[in-house]
């Protein structure tokens, strides 16, 4: 009877080598839009957290802006980009979703208010779940934008703008508080 052959190791060598770059993009402005003041604009106003959803206790609506500069990325090839912000509060303990967009291109020069925003709203990028209650800890929460950093590398774009808001906005479960200067976009490059 024959010896079966046996395959030799592979080489370490012998696999393609890939040198990768993670870039941590953190935004560099961010504000609201609420129904509590539809015709205000917060972009020089103190904010001491990032609000989404309905607030719990009331009928108004909040949704949070940011503008992240991609410059960096530019002609980059993207093998992956996630969006993160930390999440520090809800309402409850069970994970409510929220909803990361891409919006129009975001200027702290010019208002933003609920009133002007309503169709800023361009794609929808993900959902994501989670819940930050009593002794729960902060919680990250990350989204998925690959498709996106791709675009803004191919394109040269300067800055990437997103939004986030309540999948439901009706639902006062789904209000949540995030800490400010948490949100970035980390890509890794080939």
């Amino acid at each position: 009877m024959a010896a079966a052959a046996v395959a030799a190791p592979l080489a370490v060598n012998a696999l393609p080598a890939f040198a990768s770059e993670r870039v941590v993009l953190p935004s560099d402005a961010w504000t609201y839009a609420t129904t509590r003041q539809p015709a205000a604009s917060f972009w020089d106003a103190p904010r001491a957290e990032v609000l989404v959803g309905r607030e719990y206790d009331e009928a108004f609506v909040w949704r949070s802006f940011f503008r992240v500069p991609v410059a960096a990325v530019s002609g980059a090839s993207v093998a992956s980009a996630v969006f993160s912000i930390l999440l520090t509060h809800t309402p409850t303990g069970v994970a409510t979703p929220v909803q990361l967009f891409q919006v129009t291109d975001l200027d702290p020069e010019a208002p933003l208010t609920w009133n002007n925003s309503g169709g800023s709203w361009l794609r929808n990028l993900g959902t994501a779940s989670g819940s930050s209650w009593n002794s729960q800890p902060d919680q990250l929460l990350r989204f998925d934008v690959t498709s996106l950093a791709q675009e803004a590398a191919g394109q040269g774009l300067a800055f990437l703008s997103f939004g986030l808001r309540a999948a439901n906005e009706t639902d006062r479960y789904q209000w949540k508080k995030f800490k400010p200067g948490s949100e970035l976009l980390e890509v890794i490059t080939l």
